[in-house]
């Protein structure tokens, strides 16, 4: 499931192609992925032939743990901080905190979007220094414990985050991006306010419906019928990206009912997304700043 050429870029820092992924993996030589071998007592030096590449270097490598069982102890260790903090220039400890939440973020969704195209659908979550496999199509329990603060700059940097898509024409990829912005912003919410994980059986709008419910957002016939509209538009904005996604987009396989995204429809979710979830961020701190500070 983790072995393919696109995972193996995306873990030697070959997929860092805009300003907001310099903050993914970072870069691997091949002299750093031959020392991270030896780290597993890998005997991929003596297999590999000199025209090999970074890339296929590290496929041999995923191969070989994984045959020694091993490739889930390497995963623990490629994406933890320790990794990540040997290639930091930065000698603050701070900024390179920050900079790896952002990493690891960055990093899962890459992955996660490679791996919502398997047979069956699933997601690589790490928390605790521990990666976790598991089937998008088994109940699941979601965390937001990677996630240290989701803010403005975060929502906003799908915009980022999906530039690359839209260049390459990859409008699936758009709606599986912003459905997973509005899970996280979600659970985020949930999660701060009542407190504990949060089980999801896949339906966001089981997620949303929880949201509205802490942040006082259902219809109310007391408001302004406009005020009313706008609270069902809210609505009306995630049963849509759920919807497209559930046809259209890289997490299910292809059929006669797919529809193809066109590139105005997918900045249409996007730019919808980034202004809902802001929206609800915005909720979330009005009423976390109004509740009584415990003393």
């Amino acid at each position: 499931m983790l072995i393919s050429q696109r995972i193996a870029s995306i873990l030697i820092g070959d997929d860092n192609k805009s300003a907001f992924d310099e903050l993914g993996m970072p870069y691997l030589s091949e002299n750093n992925i031959y020392a991270i071998a030896n780290k597993f007592k890998s005997s991929l030096l003596a297999n590999l032939t000199v025209t090999s590449g970074r890339r296929n270097i590290m496929l041999g490598l995923l191969n070989e743990l994984e045959k020694n069982r091993e490739l889930e102890d390497f995963i623990n260790y490629i994406l933890s901080s320790a990794h990540y903090c040997e290639f930091c220039k930065d000698n603050n400890d701070a900024t390179n905190k920050e900079k790896y939440n952002l990493s690891l973020i960055n990093t899962l969704s890459k992955i996660n979007n490679c791996l919502s195209m398997a047979t069956p659908p699933m997601k690589l979550t790490y928390e605790n220094g521990k990666a976790v496999l598991m089937s998008l199509d088994a109940p699941q329990i979601i965390s937001t414990e990677t996630i240290s603060k989701i803010n403005y700059e975060y929502i906003s940097s799908l915009t980022k985050r999906i530039q690359e898509d839209l260049n390459s024409k990859d409008y699936d990829s758009v709606i599986t991006k912003s459905r997973t912005l509005i899970e996280e912003v979600c659970v985020y919410i949930i999660e701060r306010i009542g407190g504990g994980a949060i089980k999801n059986t896949g339906k966001i709008l089981n997620l949303y419906g929880e949201v509205e419910k802490i942040l006082n957002l259902q219809t109310d016939p007391r408001y302004d019928k406009r005020i009313n509209q706008l609270l069902s538009g809210l609505t009306s904005i995630i049963n849509s990206v759920a919807s497209l996604r559930n046809i259209g987009s890289d997490a299910h396989g292809v059929g006669s009912k797919r529809y193809n995204i066109q590139r105005s429809e997918a900045m249409l979710i996007a730019n919808a997304t980034i202004t809902l979830c802001t929206y609800l961020l915005e909720k979330y701190e009005q009423k976390k700043n109004s509740e009584p500070k415990s003393k």
